[in-house]
């Protein structure tokens, strides 16, 4: 695959079809603003399968649970049309009533796939087995493979491999399954080294590291036994089983490197006869391999041109070696050249990016889901290549066709909607299947958010997605750059930056996809190739100047912030113009020989910039964004994971020094367990807030303290430092419960860090939860009395803080309790004569947040 710097952008997709399948809409409008939480909330749809039947449709739903930080996917069922000897005719049901959950296990499922025969559903997880037996809490819980019967009973786990199984195939009698996993070690290895590691604390991380063979396992469902087939070398990525069954074909890098994503080729083992062979040898990443229905064909995506992972993502065919099956090839695949192609065979003027493939066994053509700027677009791939009219507004992924039926399935979100599955009958008509995120869209306002294009100074047309406030007129302007360089800003309400929250915080939002993304063709996707930070660099501040002529922008209130690539293009801007008043720079690039010397994808440096450092040193050097360091005056909040092996933290560092003795306003936060991104839930609140509260300062306010802060952020005031830590609806034991009313606890710290010079007095009346434009009263104080919550009522409470008998210092939590007529709300809470701060409650206990590693300096 390629590696392309970019951050994870979550997908979506968009309420597409009969109206009557909308969402029922509340007689109210949507009156909550969108918060990072709220993005957080909402669930993310992945991998539709459709059943044998053509009726139901199996996916995964992944939710975030707060409690532990983690995010937990479940398989859902959606069914249309209803089945059959359903008593709902003349109506259609709303897609609420479509969809049901079928798996709980916290330890979650992804991956189903239905039996060609329809009973069966197997999907991968990492639950503990079912006869209970325990894990070692030292070893890795492995990712392996369940069967569920559709007509009943709990899921099993047919082999409980030592080793996570990575990829897995029904074989055409549904009695059997193929599954790929890493060939184990031999049990007194794997005992000798768990000995090293648990007893005597040998445990060296060596590199390379080692890499085993794969594996490919037959498993037999009713005798719970596995056999195994073949092994292949280290580096088999993804695997796909021939119609027939008959035949294995499979990716592979040979050396399993991720750094040698370049030189894949794909092999076949016939299984009757146990022979492998390589069927291509076209140098260049490769994916999303699928077999022709008749299996005379191979379909793969892979680069146009193979040196280049960031060249047009194209389509390739080829023919694999003569069998015998019965079946007789469509017209257009018999005169396809057997030989191994160079081409992609879509024509030459058809210059689109293609993101996924799947054959229509009834029509015996390839779909494929295209990149088409900020949305995407439908093709039908035959005699001949056509876009389907489909609306290019939306953002599609996941495609699913149903070999018996020729419906099709995908995941699908747009500006104005969430994730959702979309279904589309052989007849052409398409609907809303399911509505796990239609709760979201009643009660949050939407932002209002456009697709928008300029011109860079060298006449290049460029595109973006704008975000804008509720108040009209020109705003403060968040210039958000993302990944790759070869990814792309899509027309979508969620993304890692969380633009709807920005401008629900009154930013305008610019989403520019700068020259060098996806989605615009070979020639734009390529075209900064050893010039990073020259022509994109124009390309956003032209899109900047649009929107200060549009009347869109505060010229001189502007932000810019960015993750990996888009990292890299913050650390370049801040270092070539001073026009932004603050920067946030998230996992980016600040030494291109540092990233090489670092990053596990250390290829991507040599594809871009077409050499090694030792090769040409000068264009390493003047194409890093530090070699511009003097120049940055910038304040600027450094994010990073710890455990970021893509661009690691070494980059983020050498920033920070660098600012830091330059006396650069700056502040650097890294968290632990975190790769190339932030994932874990309670991290991504702290990095929002965090961010938000950085441009608010230094966009908003100049530098100075915001006169509204939110959650999390610290204030000062004479000697003492407030932190409204936590804002939550809570239940206390004994406490009355009124229908419609909810109790809001919100706690707080309050210490100095120097002695303070006397007692200090807090009364439970200088506290109020101000709610539009109302002040409503403390009811009292939480405590806890041996394990149970109680609320401690009156407006007479306080407490009295004594200074340290040693330090003079003091420090100290209490807590505030408001009677609210909602379980989710916004407001502000005022505590004696600190600023307000901003608190939103959604009806659930939340847990702190990790705590982050943290330095810090103010210049």
């Amino acid at each position: 695959m390629p590696a392309a710097r970019s951050w994870y952008i979550i997908a979506q997709r968009y309420f597409y079809g009969n109206p009557k399948l909308m969402p029922e809409q509340t007689a109210a409008a949507p009156d909550l603003c969108i918060t990072p939480r709220a993005l957080l909330e909402t669930h993310l749809l992945q991998a539709p399968v459709i059943h044998p039947d053509g009726v139901r449709v199996a996916f995964t739903a992944t939710d975030t649970d707060f409690h532990d930080s983690s995010r937990r996917s479940f398989l859902w069922i959606a069914e249309w049309p209803l089945p059959s000897g359903s008593d709902v005719e003349e109506e259609l049901p709303e897609p609420e009533d479509l969809a049901r959950r079928i798996t709980w296990q916290r330890d979650g499922a992804h991956s189903p796939r239905w039996s060609p025969d329809g009973r069966w559903l197997a999907f991968l997880s990492a639950r503990p087995e079912e006869n209970g037996k325990e894990e070692d809490e030292e070893e890795h819980t492995p990712m392996r493979l369940w069967v569920m019967h559709m007509e009943g009973g709990e899921p099993f786990c047919p082999c409980a491999f030592t080793e996570d199984v990575e990829e897995y195939a029904w074989e055409p009698g549904s009695e059997s399954l193929i599954a790929m996993l890493v060939q184990p070690l031999p049990k007194p290895v794997a005992a000798y080294r768990r000995t090293q590691r648990t007893d005597e604390y040998i445990d060296p991380v060596e590199e390379p590291a080692e890499k085993r063979p794969r594996q490919f396992w037959r498993i037999d469902i009713a005798a719970r036994k596995a056999t195994l087939l073949a092994t292949a070398d280290a580096g088999a990525l993804e695997f796909a089983l021939s119609p027939e069954g008959d035949r294995i074909a499979w990716i592979t890098n040979h050396t399993g490197e991720p750094n040698d994503y370049h030189l894949s080729e794909i092999e076949m083992l016939n299984l009757k006869t146990n022979v492998k062979q390589k069927i291509c040898e076209r140098p260049g990443g490769k994916s999303c391999l699928r077999w022709s229905p008749d299996g005379s064909a191979l379909a793969y995506l892979s680069w146009l041109q193979y040196d280049l992972s960031y060249s047009r993502t194209s389509i390739f065919l080829m023919k694999t070696p003569p069998h015998e099956n019965g079946m007789e090839p469509p017209a257009w695949l018999q005169d396809f050249p057997n030989a191994c192609p160079l081409e992609p065979y879509t024509p030459q003027d058809w210059d689109h990016d293609v993101q996924e493939i799947e054959w229509s066994k009834t029509e015996g053509a390839l779909y494929a889901i295209t990149l088409e700027g900020t949305g995407t677009g439908l093709a039908r791939i035959a005699e001949k290549t056509e876009m389907l009219p489909i609306s290019a507004d939306a953002d599609r992924c996941d495609l699913c066709i149903s070999p018996e039926s020729g419906r099709m399935v995908w995941v699908e979100q747009s500006s104005n909607s969430l994730p959702e599955l979309v279904m589309r009958t052989p007849e052409g008509e398409t609907r809303t299947i399911t509505a796990l995120n239609a709760d979201f869209l009643r009660k949050y306002r939407l932002p209002r958010q456009k697709v928008v294009r300029w011109k860079a100074p060298d006449g290049l047309e460029i595109e973006g997605v704008l975000t804008l406030p509720d108040a009209e007129g020109p705003a403060p302007l968040v210039l958000q750059l993302h990944g790759g360089p070869h990814g792309r800003s899509a027309n979508t309400l969620l993304s890692y930056s969380m633009h709807p929250a920005w401008a629900a915080a009154g930013y305008a939002v610019l989403r520019p996809n700068y020259r060098g993304s996806e989605g615009y063709g070979n020639a734009f996707g390529t075209a900064n190739r050893r010039d990073l930070g020259g022509g994109d660099y124009q390309d956003v501040m032209a899109g900047v100047d649009w929107c200060i002529e549009q009347g869109i922008a505060l010229p001189h209130k502007l932000g810019v912030m960015g993750g990996s690539y888009g990292g890299y293009l913050t650390n370049w801007i801040i270092g070539h113009t001073s026009r932004f008043a603050g920067a946030v720079s998230l996992f980016g690039i600040f030494h291109l020989q540092t990233d090489y010397s670092n990053s596990a994808l250390s290829r991507w440096d040599n594809d871009y910039l077409g050499a090694y450092y030792w090769e040409d040193e000068e264009i390493y050097r003047r194409l890093s964004p530090g070699t511009y360091l003097q120049n940055i005056q910038t304040p600027t909040l450094i994010v990073h994971g710890q455990d970021d092996d893509n661009t690691t933290l070494a980059n983020s560092r050498e920033m920070y020094q660098a600012l830091r003795h330059r006396g650069v306003t700056t502040r650097f936060v890294h968290y632990p367990r975190e790769g190339h991104g932030l994932q874990e839930p309670n991290h991504r609140l702290d990095e929002m807030r965090r961010c938000m509260a950085w441009l608010d300062r230094y966009v908003l306010h100049a530098g100075s303290e915001p006169a509204v802060l939110r959650t999390g952020d610290a204030q000062e005031r004479e000697g003492l430092t407030l932190i409204v830590t936590r804002a939550e609806t809570a239940s206390f034991t004994g406490a009355e419960q009124k229908e419609g009313m909810a109790l809001l606890e919100v706690s707080f710290t309050i210490h100095s860090a120097l002695p303070y010079p006397s007692t200090y007095l807090l009364s439970l009346d200088r506290i109020t939860l101000e709610q539009e434009g109302e002040h409503l009263p403390a009811a009292g104080t939480g405590a806890e009395v041996h394990g149970a919550r109680i609320l401690i009522e009156g407006s007479k409470i306080y407490t009295l803080q004594h200074p340290h008998p040693e330090t003079g210092a003091v420090g100290f939590g209490f807590s505030a309790v408001f009677c609210v007529g909602e379980t989710k709300g916004m407001g502000r809470v005022h505590i004696a004569d600190f600023a307000p701060v901003e608190v939103c409650w959604w009806g659930e206990e939340l847990e702190s947040a990790p705590d982050a590693g943290e330095d810090s300096a103010e210049g």
